[in-house]
Formats: structure tokens, C-alpha cells, sequence
């Protein structure tokens, strides 16, 4: 017999079970331990005496009481209780919650009746169908597992991926609601490393899909394509480095190439300083450089590090 993910035998199911969930949440279980004698015969493995009545008073009060996990021992649950459950809505699981019901033997033939009468329902019934084959005998020791699951429309699930793309992650909205949620941060890394000091205020013109930058005149705001390479750059690094501020769960690190090759040398000289308070809040820097004369500056800008600071150099 071979076990498959179901997701992967029905990709257009959506499955998300309390007990399969990845958090640190606790799920409840409940488990029947009830007292009988085994019966085996050349037509049945199961209980002895009909347990009939037993099993939904356990399934009911495992659904009453939202239980995440509900199992009954192997050879126990009768297969008239399964039919019970698959015949009446109310009788279901509710979402999310799981039942790992151990039955008695069945034959192939009853197997597929049972998935024949499936067919016009709402109910699915998977199994490995190489394990009938053979055709006879007995299927010793099955194991259902019940659950509730939401059928996904393909079609609407593509419609909605789309719908969600264009209108809540468009490139230009994820932008602005970036510098809505961030002006502040980034404002104040930009006058930090800017020296200066000419533009006061960054601007996301939505309807002409630009940032602009305003400043201490009442001149009209700048758009970028007008400004300075060394100010782009800043205002680039700026983006940047609150993007890595807001960063929580990550490396406690900052990997950078060559970031200041067309920033002036006032601006070097600030960006330094911006980084050395960076390293002063538990930041490590990892700043790789082919300009000896900002080499040299970093070396003498983070030489209050003592052995933290370490310089590699690379050669052809």
C-alpha cells in the first residue's frame, strides 16, 4: 500500500487542520478506551458485541466540546458508524478538527459499494485502490480519517490571485503604503546621511507614479531623474536601511557592496557616522569596498571597535 499527501491527491482542496497546524498553540485530543472482547473469524477482525451505539455518543461529544484530535483504538469503530457519519451533515466533523477512526475488517466489495454511494455526495472517499487487487479476503486493520474541508474554484482562485495582485499588491501601491508606514524612518536616515540638508521632505506622487523630494524653499518638489547621483544614492540607502531597521525576525546583519560609489565625500562621511550608531544597537556590518580611500576611512571610523573590527582583503 502507498501513503500520499492528500493535498497532493486532491490539489483543490483547502485543508487546514488544527493538529497539522506549524504554531505553539495547544490542541485538545480525546481518545475512547472502551471494553469489549475481539472477535476474529474467516469474515470479521472487530469487537465481538455491537458497539453500535457507543461510538456516536463519543464522536458527539468529541464535536461538542471542539476537539481538536478524536481516535478510537484499532479494530473498534463498526462501519455502519462511518456510513452514519457520511449519511448526515450534522454528523460531520467540524472544520479544522480531526477523527482517526480505527475500524473493523472490511471486504473489497463492501469498500466499494461504500465509495459508490459516495459518488452523488458531498463526501470523498480516498483510498489505495492497488490493496484490492487481489479482489478477495479481508482489509485488516483500516484507519479513516475524517475531516471537513473547503473545495477551492480554481477558476475563482486564479480570478482572486489576480484581482489580488493588481489591486492590493500593484508595485506602485506596495510603495506608497511602504513610505506611508515608513516616512518618518526614512526621512530621518536621509538627513542623517545627506549632509546637506537641502530637501526636507519625501514625497510619493501616486498619480504620476514618482518620488519626489521637497525642499526648503517653496519651490515645487524635485522629482528624482532631476536630482544628483550622490542624492539618489542616499535617498536609495535610505530606503534600504529602514527596510532593515523594520527587520525583526532575520540575520542581525547588514550586507553591503560598494553602496556609496556616487555619494560625495561630505556624504561618506555622514553615512559612516549613521553606521557606526547602527553597530552601537547590536548590528553586525559586513562592507565590502574597491576604493582604498574609503577603506581606509572605515578603518579609521570603526577603529573604536578594537578586535570587532576585522578587515579581509581580497585579491585577483
Amino acid at each position: 500500500m502507498i501513503f500520499k499527501f492528500f493535498d497532493i491527491v486532491r490539489n483543490d482542496l483547502l485543508i487546514d487542520l488544527e493538529v497539522l497546524t506549524k504554531d505553539t498553540n495547544l490542541y485538545t485530543s480525546m481518545l475512547l478506551q472502551h471494553e469489549g472482547i475481539f472477535n476474529v473469524t474467516e469474515n470479521k477482525f472487530g469487537n465481538l458485541d455491537d458497539q453500535a451505539d457507543l461510538f456516536p455518543k463519543f464522536l458527539c461529544v468529541a464535536k461538542e466540546q471542539q476537539v481538536s484530535l478524536a481516535v478510537t483504538p484499532e479494530y473498534s469503530c463498526p462501519w455502519l458508524v462511518i456510513h452514519s457519519i457520511m449519511s448526515y451533515i450534522e454528523k460531520w466533523p467540524s472544520m479544522r478538527k480531526l477523527w482517526a477512526l480505527g475500524c473493523a475488517s472490511i471486504t473489497p466489495q463492501e469498500l466499494l459499494a461504500l465509495k459508490e454511494k459516495c459518488a452523488s455526495s458531498n463526501v470523498i472517499l480516498y483510498f489505495d485502490e492497488s490493496a484490492l487487487e487481489k479482489g478477495g479476503g479481508l482489509l485488516l486493520d483500516p484507519l479513516c480519517y475524517v475531516f471537513n474541508v473547503t473545495i477551492i474554484n480554481r477558476l475563482a482562485k486564479a480570478i482572486g490571485l489576480l484581482a489580488n495582485i493588481l489591486e492590493r499588491d500593484a508595485e506602485m501601491k506596495v510603495l506608497q503604503d511602504f513610505l506611508n508606514e515608513n516616512e518618518s524612518d526614512i526621512q530621518g536616515i536621509f538627513q542623517s546621511i545627506h549632509s546637506q540638508k537641502e530637501f526636507i521632505k519625501i514625497i510619493f506622487d501616486y498619480k504620476e507614479n514618482n518620488v519626489k523630494l521637497k525642499g526648503n524653499g517653496e519651490n515645487e518638489p524635485v522629482s528624482l531623474n532631476k536630482i544628483s547621483a550622490g542624492q539618489r544614492s542616499a535617498l536609495a540607502l535610505s530606503f534600504f536601511l529602514a527596510l532593515n531597521k523594520k527587520l525583526n525576525k532575520g540575520p542581525n546583519l547588514i550586507l553591503m557592496d560598494d553602496p556609496i560609489t556616487y555619494v560625495g565625500d561630505l556624504n561618506v562621511l555622514s553615512f559612516l557616522d549613521y553606521l557606526r550608531e547602527m553597530l552601537i544597537n547590536d548590528r553586525q556590518i559586513f562592507f565590502a569596498t574597491a576604493n582604498k580611500k574609503l577603506a581606509g576611512l572605515c578603518e579609521k571610523k570603526f577603529f573604536f571597535l578594537g578586535s570587532d573590527f576585522e578587515t579581509w582583503i581580497l585579491n585577483d
